[in-house]
């Protein structure tokens, strides 16, 4: 999404980039707001796998979402993107609350390994995408647009 989504916006929905900057502003602010309030209700109340489980399904169901958004309504993009991010904020901050918690100071080759998932996610995904459409004959905007 971080870098598919912006290219999608000009392209296809018809966005200027002046937009999309406010929308991303938008899009990107609950990482502020929510942060440390689900971090203290991971740590006091309910913990992190309940979080995860819930960031989740907000980011799989408004991302689902996305595919069925065809007008260039500002407000409408930019409340589907914002509810993308509450997700992803809920799985940011207890996915490493997490695994800090089970992986002792002691194992640097586990939190370097861990350290190197995220960036490599998005080598991989794309990649196993591509595969996966040319594999299958499944045409799709990205397998279309990267040739």
């Amino acid at each position: 999404m971080v870098v598919y989504t912006p290219l999608y916006l000009t392209k296809y929905v018809g966005f200027s980039w002046a937009e999309i900057g406010v929308i991303f502003t938008i899009m990107l602010l609950p990482f502020v707001i929510f942060e440390i309030p689900v971090g203290r209700l991971a740590d006091k109340k309910y913990g992190e796998k309940e979080f995860l489980t819930v960031g989740f399904i907000i980011m799989g169901i408004f991302t689902m979402a996305i595919g069925f958004v065809t007008v260039k309504n500002f407000w409408l993009w930019a409340a589907i993107l914002f509810a993308t991010r509450i997700g992803a904020s809920f799985v940011e901050i207890t996915c490493d609350t997490y695994f800090f918690k089970k992986v002792d100071q002691g194992k640097t080759d586990v939190i370097g390994f861990y350290r190197l998932t995220r960036p490599l996610s998005y080598v991989a995904a794309p990649v196993s995408w591509r595969w996966f459409c040319n594999s299958f004959r499944f045409n799709t905007l990205s397998s279309s647009s990267a040739r």
